[in-house]
């Protein structure tokens, strides 16, 4: 007994609609991707003054200058690890200290600071862990930091010991197990803090925050100017270079 195909008897028109209305019932959607969210960072109290950086430009910073704020998002705050690095060329010793990088969040707070406190001067890094705030300290004679040339400075955590470095060396340690707070969403900035607070006396180029904690061969390479040695890991990068952009939101956008 023979079956007679029912395809055979459409006309090849009525064929031709059915093989593309099937192809478009079992194609795949594809959805519209959203832009990368503009994470740049803004000045405010004035325009930035650019100076010649250890690559390309860098901003100068002072009591008067213009604040240079971060807008909040999530990566920039990640729980397991992190680390927090920027080239710096400070002009003035002061008896308080100077922010580097700063998101004020109470006891939930990520900062990195130069300058004097506790009768100590030198390199200062603090974090919220495990409902704890920490800071971690590496005294550092001043006529080293202050003399003219650029220096990096870094501070990292993963998840069980908190770092320093100076100019790609580790200076300080301290142990402090726990995760990360996420904090609430807190705009972060650059050379100050709230109002001009504790503000940066001098240059400050490349700021840089990664999830995770770079090693110790990582950081000494960002610091002899090495290719970038965790490009997947960072999540916070403002040059400085003549503007404000973040050079993760450009990664972002490339991969989309």
């Amino acid at each position: 007994m023979k079956f007679s195909n029912p395809m055979n008897q459409l006309p090849l028109h009525s064929f031709a609609i059915v093989l593309t209305l099937a192809g478009f019932l079992t194609a795949p959607v594809v959805q519209a991707q959203a832009p990368a969210p503009k994470r740049s960072a803004k000045a405010e109290g004035g325009e930035p003054k650019y100076i010649e950086g250890k690559n390309g430009e860098a901003i100068e910073f002072g009591p008067e200058a213009a604040m240079i704020r971060i807008p909040a998002y999530s990566e920039l705050r990640p729980l397991n690890g992190t680390t927090v690095c920027a080239w710096v060329k400070p002009t003035v010793e002061t008896k308080g200290k100077q922010t580097v990088f700063r998101i004020e969040d109470g006891g939930d707070r990520r900062f990195m600071a130069i300058g004097g406190a506790k009768n100590i001067w030198g390199l200062w890094f603090g974090l919220g862990i495990a409902g704890t705030y920490t800071e971690i300290s590496a005294a550092y004679d001043p006529k080293k930091l202050i003399d003219g040339q650029w220096h990096h400075v870094a501070g990292t955590f993963d998840g069980k010991q908190m770092r320093l470095y100076i100019d790609g060396k580790k200076v300080s340690e301290l142990a402090q197990p726990g995760k990360l707070a996420p904090g609430k969403p807190t705009i972060g900035s650059i050379g100050a803090y709230n109002g001009r607070k504790e503000p940066f006396n001098g240059g400050i180029d490349d700021m840089r925050v990664y999830t995770g904690a770079l090693t110790d061969e990582q950081i000494a390479e960002l610091a002899a100017g090495k290719e970038e040695p965790a490009p997947d890991a960072i999540v916070g990068h403002w040059k400085l270079d003549g503007n404000l952009d973040n050079e993760a939101d450009k990664k972002a956008a490339a991969t989309k």
